[in-house]
Protein backbone atom coordinates (compact mmCIF):
# COMPACT_ATOMS: atom_id res chain seq x y z
CA UNK A 1 0.00 0.00 0.00
CA UNK A 2 1.28 3.46 -1.01
CA UNK A 3 -0.20 6.29 1.04
CA UNK A 4 -0.02 9.89 -0.28
CA UNK A 5 -1.00 11.89 -3.32
CA UNK A 6 2.49 12.70 -4.63
CA UNK A 7 3.93 9.24 -5.17
CA UNK A 8 4.92 8.13 -8.66
CA UNK A 9 4.47 4.38 -8.90
CA UNK A 10 5.26 4.02 -12.61
CA UNK A 11 8.68 2.52 -11.88
CA UNK A 12 7.25 -0.19 -9.60
CA UNK A 13 5.75 -2.27 -12.40
CA UNK A 14 6.74 -5.61 -10.83
CA UNK A 15 4.89 -4.83 -7.60
CA UNK A 16 1.18 -5.13 -6.86
CA UNK A 17 0.48 -1.65 -5.47
CA UNK A 18 -2.68 -0.09 -4.11
CA UNK A 19 -2.69 3.70 -3.95
CA UNK A 20 -4.48 5.47 -1.08
CA UNK A 21 -4.51 9.27 -0.90
CA UNK A 22 -4.88 9.83 2.85
CA UNK A 23 -3.88 8.19 6.13
CA UNK A 24 -7.54 8.10 7.18
CA UNK A 25 -8.49 6.07 4.12
CA UNK A 26 -5.49 3.81 4.65
CA UNK A 27 -6.59 2.99 8.21
CA UNK A 28 -9.97 1.87 6.87
CA UNK A 29 -8.27 -0.34 4.28
CA UNK A 30 -6.08 -1.94 6.92
CA UNK A 31 -9.15 -3.08 8.84
CA UNK A 32 -10.19 -5.55 6.16
CA UNK A 33 -7.21 -6.21 3.86
CA UNK A 34 -3.72 -7.70 4.17
CA UNK A 35 -0.66 -5.83 2.87
CA UNK A 36 2.97 -6.91 2.81
CA UNK A 37 4.21 -3.38 3.45
CA UNK A 38 2.96 0.17 3.92
CA UNK A 39 4.82 3.03 2.22
CA UNK A 40 3.76 6.49 3.34
CA UNK A 41 4.57 10.12 2.71
CA UNK A 42 5.68 12.01 5.79
CA UNK A 43 3.99 15.31 4.90
CA UNK A 44 0.24 14.73 4.39
CA UNK A 45 -2.90 16.77 5.08
CA UNK A 46 -4.95 15.84 8.13
CA UNK A 47 -2.49 13.29 9.59
CA UNK A 48 1.24 13.26 9.00
CA UNK A 49 3.28 10.12 8.44
CA UNK A 50 4.46 9.77 12.05
CA UNK A 51 0.93 10.01 13.47
CA UNK A 52 -0.21 7.51 10.83
CA UNK A 53 2.65 5.16 11.75
CA UNK A 54 1.67 5.23 15.43
CA UNK A 55 -1.95 4.35 14.60
CA UNK A 56 -0.80 1.52 12.33
CA UNK A 57 1.41 0.16 15.10
CA UNK A 58 -1.57 -0.01 17.46
CA UNK A 59 -3.45 -2.14 14.94
CA UNK A 60 -0.52 -4.23 13.68
CA UNK A 61 2.82 -4.02 15.55
CA UNK A 62 4.59 -6.19 12.96
CA UNK A 63 3.62 -4.87 9.52
CA UNK A 64 6.64 -3.40 7.65
CA UNK A 65 6.38 0.37 7.28
CA UNK A 66 8.55 2.64 5.11
CA UNK A 67 8.34 6.41 5.57
CA UNK A 68 9.35 8.79 2.78
CA UNK A 69 11.13 11.72 4.42
CA UNK A 70 12.79 14.85 3.08
CA UNK A 71 16.45 15.35 3.90
CA UNK A 72 16.91 17.37 7.08
CA UNK A 73 13.89 15.92 8.92
CA UNK A 74 16.03 14.33 11.64
CA UNK A 75 13.26 14.38 14.26
CA UNK A 76 10.94 12.45 11.96
CA UNK A 77 13.70 9.91 11.26
CA UNK A 78 14.21 9.31 14.99
CA UNK A 79 10.46 8.93 15.57
CA UNK A 80 10.16 6.49 12.68
CA UNK A 81 12.99 4.34 13.99
CA UNK A 82 11.52 4.35 17.50
CA UNK A 83 8.32 2.84 16.14
CA UNK A 84 10.11 0.16 14.15
CA UNK A 85 9.78 1.74 10.70
CA UNK A 86 12.24 2.04 7.84
CA UNK A 87 12.75 5.36 6.12
CA UNK A 88 13.77 6.42 2.65
CA UNK A 89 15.15 9.91 2.05
CA UNK A 90 14.03 11.94 -0.94
CA UNK A 91 16.57 13.50 -3.24
CA UNK A 92 17.56 17.16 -2.94
CA UNK A 93 14.98 18.02 -5.53
CA UNK A 94 12.25 16.23 -3.54
CA UNK A 95 12.09 13.25 -5.90
CA UNK A 96 11.87 9.65 -4.74
CA UNK A 97 15.15 7.73 -4.99
CA UNK A 98 13.68 4.69 -6.69
CA UNK A 99 16.59 2.27 -6.11
CA UNK A 100 16.70 3.00 -2.37
CA UNK A 101 12.95 2.79 -1.86
CA UNK A 102 12.67 -0.39 -3.93
CA UNK A 103 15.46 -2.03 -1.92
CA UNK A 104 13.83 -1.13 1.40
CA UNK A 105 10.43 -2.44 0.27
CA UNK A 106 11.86 -5.75 -0.93
CA UNK A 107 13.95 -6.16 2.23
CA UNK A 108 10.94 -5.44 4.46
CA UNK A 109 8.64 -7.81 2.57
CA UNK A 110 11.26 -10.57 2.46
CA UNK A 111 11.89 -10.22 6.18
CA UNK A 112 8.20 -10.41 7.02
CA UNK A 113 7.69 -13.50 4.90
CA UNK A 114 10.68 -15.24 6.51
CA UNK A 115 9.35 -14.29 9.95
CA UNK A 116 5.89 -15.62 9.04
CA UNK A 117 7.43 -18.89 7.87
CA UNK A 118 9.39 -19.18 11.12
CA UNK A 119 6.24 -18.57 13.15
CA UNK A 120 4.42 -21.26 11.18
CA UNK A 121 7.27 -23.70 11.78
CA UNK A 122 7.28 -22.77 15.46
CA UNK A 123 3.54 -23.40 15.72
CA UNK A 124 3.90 -26.76 13.95
CA UNK A 125 6.82 -27.64 16.23
CA UNK A 126 4.88 -26.90 19.39
CA UNK A 127 1.79 -28.66 18.02
CA UNK A 128 3.95 -31.72 17.44
CA UNK A 129 5.34 -31.51 20.96
CA UNK A 130 1.84 -31.20 22.38
CA UNK A 131 0.87 -34.41 20.57
CA UNK A 132 3.80 -36.35 22.04
CA UNK A 133 3.55 -38.03 25.46
CA UNK A 134 6.21 -35.77 26.92
CA UNK A 135 7.40 -32.20 27.39
CA UNK A 136 10.10 -29.89 26.06
CA UNK A 137 11.94 -27.19 27.94
CA UNK A 138 14.74 -24.69 28.02
CA UNK A 139 16.26 -23.52 31.27
CA UNK A 140 19.27 -21.88 32.81
CA UNK A 141 22.06 -24.00 34.20
CA UNK A 142 20.45 -23.50 37.63
CA UNK A 143 17.12 -25.13 36.67
CA UNK A 144 15.30 -21.83 36.10
CA UNK A 145 13.02 -22.51 33.10
CA UNK A 146 12.72 -20.02 30.25
CA UNK A 147 10.16 -22.09 28.32
CA UNK A 148 8.22 -25.25 28.97
CA UNK A 149 5.63 -27.02 26.81
CA UNK A 150 3.81 -30.33 26.70
CA UNK A 151 2.25 -32.70 29.21
CA UNK A 152 3.81 -31.00 32.23
CA UNK A 153 0.96 -31.52 34.67
CA UNK A 154 0.22 -35.06 33.50
CA UNK A 155 3.83 -36.07 34.13
CA UNK A 156 4.72 -34.09 37.26
CA UNK A 157 1.37 -33.24 38.84
CA UNK A 158 2.40 -29.56 38.77
CA UNK A 159 1.02 -26.97 36.36
CA UNK A 160 3.19 -25.23 33.78
CA UNK A 161 2.83 -22.04 35.83
CA UNK A 162 4.13 -23.74 38.99
CA UNK A 163 7.16 -25.21 37.24
CA UNK A 164 7.80 -22.02 35.27
CA UNK A 165 7.76 -19.94 38.47
CA UNK A 166 10.14 -22.43 40.15
CA UNK A 167 7.53 -23.47 42.71
CA UNK A 168 9.06 -26.02 42.94
CA UNK A 169 12.27 -26.05 40.90
CA UNK A 170 12.69 -29.15 38.74
CA UNK A 171 15.71 -30.33 40.74
CA UNK A 172 13.52 -30.28 43.85
CA UNK A 173 11.16 -32.94 42.46
CA UNK A 174 13.92 -35.32 41.35
CA UNK A 175 13.90 -38.38 43.59
CA UNK A 176 16.52 -37.90 46.32
CA UNK A 177 18.07 -41.31 45.57
CA UNK A 178 18.64 -40.32 41.93
CA UNK A 179 19.77 -36.71 42.36
CA UNK A 180 23.41 -37.41 43.38
CA UNK A 181 23.93 -39.27 40.09
CA UNK A 182 22.33 -36.47 38.09
CA UNK A 183 24.33 -33.79 39.91
CA UNK A 184 27.47 -35.04 38.16
CA UNK A 185 25.75 -34.60 34.78
CA UNK A 186 24.71 -31.09 35.80
CA UNK A 187 28.26 -30.12 36.72
CA UNK A 188 29.52 -31.51 33.43
CA UNK A 189 26.89 -29.51 31.51
CA UNK A 190 27.93 -26.31 33.26
CA UNK A 191 31.56 -26.72 32.28
CA UNK A 192 31.34 -28.37 28.85
CA UNK A 193 31.03 -26.34 25.66
CA UNK A 194 29.13 -29.07 23.84
CA UNK A 195 27.43 -31.60 26.04
CA UNK A 196 24.56 -33.99 25.36
CA UNK A 197 23.26 -36.29 28.06
CA UNK A 198 20.56 -38.93 28.22
CA UNK A 199 19.25 -40.10 31.58
CA UNK A 200 16.43 -42.00 33.20
CA UNK A 201 15.46 -41.06 36.72
CA UNK A 202 12.51 -40.79 39.07
CA UNK A 203 10.53 -37.71 40.01
CA UNK A 204 8.23 -37.24 42.98
CA UNK A 205 4.88 -35.97 41.73
CA UNK A 206 2.74 -33.42 43.46
CA UNK A 207 0.84 -35.49 45.97
CA UNK A 208 3.66 -37.99 46.51
CA UNK A 209 3.46 -40.44 43.59
CA UNK A 210 6.64 -41.49 41.78
CA UNK A 211 7.16 -41.47 38.00
CA UNK A 212 10.07 -42.58 35.86
CA UNK A 213 11.17 -40.15 33.13
CA UNK A 214 13.60 -40.37 30.21
CA UNK A 215 15.40 -37.07 29.57
CA UNK A 216 17.55 -35.94 26.65
CA UNK A 217 19.38 -32.64 27.27
CA UNK A 218 21.96 -30.56 25.42
CA UNK A 219 23.80 -27.41 26.44
CA UNK A 220 23.51 -24.23 24.37
CA UNK A 221 26.41 -21.79 23.99
CA UNK A 222 25.88 -18.18 22.92
CA UNK A 223 29.65 -17.64 23.02
CA UNK A 224 31.87 -20.53 21.88
CA UNK A 225 32.95 -22.59 24.86
CA UNK A 226 30.61 -20.90 27.35
CA UNK A 227 27.33 -22.76 28.03
CA UNK A 228 24.50 -20.47 29.11
CA UNK A 229 21.43 -22.71 29.12
CA UNK A 230 20.12 -26.17 28.42
CA UNK A 231 17.29 -27.41 26.26
CA UNK A 232 15.77 -30.82 26.05
CA UNK A 233 12.82 -33.18 25.97
CA UNK A 234 11.45 -35.45 28.65
CA UNK A 235 9.10 -38.44 28.46
CA UNK A 236 7.19 -40.47 31.01
CA UNK A 237 8.54 -44.05 30.86
CA UNK A 238 6.87 -45.34 34.03
CA UNK A 239 4.86 -47.99 32.17
CA UNK A 240 7.99 -49.35 30.48
CA UNK A 241 9.90 -49.38 33.77
CA UNK A 242 7.08 -51.28 35.45
CA UNK A 243 7.03 -53.80 32.61
CA UNK A 244 10.81 -54.21 32.85
CA UNK A 245 10.57 -54.68 36.60
CA UNK A 246 7.83 -57.28 36.20
CA UNK A 247 9.91 -59.10 33.57
CA UNK A 248 12.98 -59.05 35.82
CA UNK A 249 10.86 -60.46 38.64
CA UNK A 250 9.57 -63.27 36.41
CA UNK A 251 13.08 -64.05 35.15
CA UNK A 252 14.38 -64.07 38.72
CA UNK A 253 11.67 -66.51 39.80
CA UNK A 254 12.40 -68.68 36.75
CA UNK A 255 16.12 -68.70 37.61
CA UNK A 256 15.39 -69.55 41.26
CA UNK A 257 13.13 -72.42 40.20
CA UNK A 258 15.73 -73.71 37.73
CA UNK A 259 18.39 -73.60 40.44
CA UNK A 260 16.27 -75.91 42.62
CA UNK A 261 16.21 -78.68 40.02
CA UNK A 262 18.72 -81.57 40.32
CA UNK A 263 19.38 -81.63 36.55
CA UNK A 264 21.27 -79.16 34.41
CA UNK A 265 18.85 -76.63 32.90
CA UNK A 266 19.95 -74.55 29.91
CA UNK A 267 18.78 -72.16 27.22
CA UNK A 268 20.72 -71.46 24.03
CA UNK A 269 20.20 -69.03 21.14
CA UNK A 270 20.29 -69.81 17.41
CA UNK A 271 24.07 -69.47 17.39
CA UNK A 272 24.45 -72.07 20.13
CA UNK A 273 25.43 -69.52 22.82
CA UNK A 274 24.23 -70.46 26.29
CA UNK A 275 21.94 -67.70 27.58
CA UNK A 276 20.87 -69.50 30.77
CA UNK A 277 22.55 -72.13 32.92
CA UNK A 278 21.19 -73.07 36.33
CA UNK A 279 23.52 -73.41 39.32
CA UNK A 280 23.52 -77.22 39.02
CA UNK A 281 24.77 -76.89 35.43
CA UNK A 282 27.52 -74.43 36.35
CA UNK A 283 28.72 -76.61 39.23
CA UNK A 284 28.49 -79.89 37.32
CA UNK A 285 30.36 -78.62 34.28
CA UNK A 286 32.85 -76.63 36.37
CA UNK A 287 32.05 -73.18 35.00
CA UNK A 288 31.32 -69.92 36.82
CA UNK A 289 28.71 -67.22 36.19
CA UNK A 290 31.61 -65.08 34.93
CA UNK A 291 32.38 -67.68 32.26
CA UNK A 292 28.75 -67.55 31.20
CA UNK A 293 28.79 -63.75 30.94
CA UNK A 294 31.99 -63.79 28.90
CA UNK A 295 30.38 -66.20 26.43
CA UNK A 296 29.93 -69.95 26.54
CA UNK A 297 28.73 -72.08 23.65
CA UNK A 298 26.71 -75.26 23.99
CA UNK A 299 29.20 -76.84 21.61
CA UNK A 300 31.93 -76.11 24.19
CA UNK A 301 30.32 -78.58 26.60
CA UNK A 302 29.88 -81.41 24.08
CA UNK A 303 32.55 -83.84 22.88
CA UNK A 304 31.01 -85.04 19.62
CA UNK A 305 32.32 -87.90 17.54
CA UNK A 306 30.56 -86.40 14.51
CA UNK A 307 30.43 -82.57 14.43
CA UNK A 308 28.26 -82.59 11.32
CA UNK A 309 25.83 -84.97 13.00
CA UNK A 310 25.68 -82.65 16.03
CA UNK A 311 24.76 -79.67 13.88
CA UNK A 312 22.09 -81.71 12.15
CA UNK A 313 20.74 -82.74 15.55
CA UNK A 314 20.64 -79.06 16.56
CA UNK A 315 18.65 -78.09 13.47
CA UNK A 316 16.33 -81.06 14.04
CA UNK A 317 15.72 -79.95 17.61
CA UNK A 318 14.79 -76.43 16.42
CA UNK A 319 12.03 -78.04 14.38
CA UNK A 320 10.67 -79.58 17.59
CA UNK A 321 11.94 -83.11 17.08
CA UNK A 322 14.32 -83.81 19.99
CA UNK A 323 12.51 -85.49 22.92
CA UNK A 324 15.81 -87.04 24.02
CA UNK A 325 19.30 -87.42 22.55
CA UNK A 326 22.27 -89.17 24.12
CA UNK A 327 25.45 -87.12 23.79
CA UNK A 328 28.94 -87.23 25.24
CA UNK A 329 29.30 -84.08 27.36
CA UNK A 330 32.56 -82.33 28.29
CA UNK A 331 33.39 -80.46 31.51
CA UNK A 332 35.65 -77.40 31.74
CA UNK A 333 38.53 -79.57 32.94
CA UNK A 334 38.22 -81.80 29.84
CA UNK A 335 36.62 -84.82 31.51
CA UNK A 336 33.61 -86.33 29.75
CA UNK A 337 30.43 -88.20 30.66
CA UNK A 338 27.43 -89.56 28.77
CA UNK A 339 24.18 -87.63 29.15
CA UNK A 340 20.65 -87.59 27.87
CA UNK A 341 19.63 -84.17 26.51
CA UNK A 342 15.94 -83.24 26.32
CA UNK A 343 15.07 -79.94 24.62
CA UNK A 344 12.28 -78.02 22.94
CA UNK A 345 12.46 -74.95 20.69
CA UNK A 346 11.94 -71.48 22.17
CA UNK A 347 9.32 -69.77 20.02
CA UNK A 348 9.21 -65.96 19.72
CA UNK A 349 6.93 -64.14 17.28
CA UNK A 350 6.01 -67.47 15.73
CA UNK A 351 9.59 -68.48 14.99
CA UNK A 352 12.21 -70.54 16.86
CA UNK A 353 14.79 -68.33 18.58
CA UNK A 354 16.73 -71.04 20.39
CA UNK A 355 16.43 -74.17 22.51
CA UNK A 356 15.46 -74.83 26.14
CA UNK A 357 16.19 -78.11 27.84
CA UNK A 358 17.77 -80.27 30.54
CA UNK A 359 20.83 -82.51 30.70
CA UNK A 360 20.73 -85.79 32.65
CA UNK A 361 23.94 -87.60 33.59
CA UNK A 362 23.49 -91.29 32.60
CA UNK A 363 26.96 -92.54 33.39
Amino acid sequence: MFVGDELDISKFEDMDIEMVESAKDAMEKLKSAFYDVVVSEYAMDGMDGIAFLKKVRVRDPEIPFVLLIDAGEEVAIVEALKDGAEYSLRGRDGSVIFADLSHRIRTAVGGRRVWAALLELDERYWALLQSLPGMSFTSSLDFVPTSIRGNVEEISGYTEEEIFSCDPRWDQIIHPDDFPRLRREIETARSASAHISENEYRIVRKGGGVRWVHELVQTICEVPGVPVKVEGVLYDVTARKRAESALEHIESRYQELADLLPQTVFEIDLGGQITLFNQKGLDFFGYSSGDLKRGLSFFDIIAPDDPNGLEECFRFALRGGCPGQELLMKRKDGSTFPALVHCVPIIQDGRPSGLRGIVEDVS
